[in-house]
């Protein structure tokens, strides 16, 4: 099966390409600081600057680099088992909203609003096959 039948956006598989630039990118910025602190402090940097531990550095970043991969992944929609499919519609859902203040008793409308409005209601409910 191609990438184009898992995922439902496969044009964005390209942004994956940018996971490892921007590990290239992060490794070179990392490098660079360590050399910044190195002439900056002197031979002592490492004790000064105890932040956290280089291998902790590197795991954060591992991680943070495989969560962007997986972001993009899931910004490609996978799409797994059945396939789409047609489905049948049988009606429609209905709501009917009835005003029952004592305005509907008005007789306006023969013999009032509110038998007349419950009328029509009976009649719409009487013409629908499978609606709810």
């Amino acid at each position: 099966m191609s990438a184009a039948g898992i995922f439902v956006r496969p044009e964005l598989g390209a942004a994956l390409l940018l996971v490892p630039a921007a590990a290239v990118v992060a490794l070179v910025l990392e490098r660079r600081r360590t050399a910044r602190l190195a002439r900056a402090v002197g031979p002592r940097a490492r004790w000064l600057a105890r932040e956290t531990s280089a291998g902790a550095r590197r795991v954060r970043g591992a991680l943070l680099l495989a969560a962007a991969a997986l972001a993009i992944v899931a910004a490609m929609e996978p799409r797994w088992g059945v396939g789409p499919r047609r489905v049948e519609q049988r009606g429609v859902d209905l709501v009917v909203c009835l005003d029952v203040s004592r305005s509907m008793r008005a007789r306006d409308l023969p013999p009032d609003r509110l038998t007349a409005a419950t009328d029509g209601i009976r009649r719409l409910a009487a013409r629908g096959r499978g609606d709810r």
